[in-house]
């Protein structure tokens, strides 16, 4: 992965630098085989050949399908800094 790490879409962690200038290896998912990718503009999700998925960067609106968490006015999700298994 490249690029901006902003809310962690990259899924590099939470220590990886803001930018990426050059590609990187993602250790969260080293030991599956990913067969497809699917990128938003601030999160990203993918499907392991068994069948997984995982979700990370922006969970704005629950769009990474990790739940909402309601708050004492609003209610809000949390953004995933490193690929998060939901299926």
């Amino acid at each position: 992965v490249a690029g901006s790490n902003k809310k962690g879409k990259l899924g590099l962690g939470k220590r990886s630098p803001r930018m990426a200038s050059t590609f990187q290896k993602n250790d969260f998912l080293a030991d599956y085989r990913i067969e497809k990718v699917a990128l938003g503009a601030m999160h990203s999700l993918c499907l392991s050949s068994s069948g997984e998925v995982f979700s990370w960067g922006s969970s704005a609106y629950g769009v990474l399908g990790h739940g909402m968490t309601k708050r004492l006015v609003f209610i809000s999700s949390k953004d995933e800094w490193s690929p998060r298994k939901i299926l």
